[in-house]
């Protein structure tokens, strides 16, 4: 039997015209965002699992978002790598403090810094 997931899915992919997954890919893709559910998922899993490019997996992700499967996400990033391991999640872009980040030297503007993260969302 076919999960409520896996059939919204089959649904969403016919009105979808940028890429073809087949039924392997979308009972993978089904899985990933399973797995996945409440937390945020990284763009590489589907690229890497799917053989897509990084394009490809973006315009998908918008359009799971614009159909409420993911839900857009904001994180600050830093050019010092040992401070985006701390940064937090935002839901709501107008949540992202306007100061400078105190975690590093670099003192970057947090709102010039700022990259889509999606969160998987599935009411099943």
């Amino acid at each position: 039997m076919l999960s409520n997931i896996l059939i919204k899915l089959n649904n969403l992919m016919k009105n979808y015209k940028d890429i073809s997954l087949s039924e392997d890919d979308l009972k993978m893709l089904s899985k990933i965002l399973k797995f996945y559910n409440n937390e945020i998922v990284p763009i590489d899993v589907i690229k890497d699992k799917l053989n897509l490019n990084y394009e490809q997996v973006n315009n998908l992700l918008i359009y799971f978002a614009k159909e409420r499967i993911v839900k857009l996400n904001y994180k600050v990033w830093c050019e010092n790598s040992n401070c985006n391991s701390e940064q937090s999640i935002y839901e709501n872009i107008y949540e992202i403090p306007l100061e400078e980040c105190d975690m590093c030297p670099k003192k970057c503007k947090k709102v010039n810094n700022i990259y889509v993260v999606y969160r998987v969302k599935l009411d099943e």
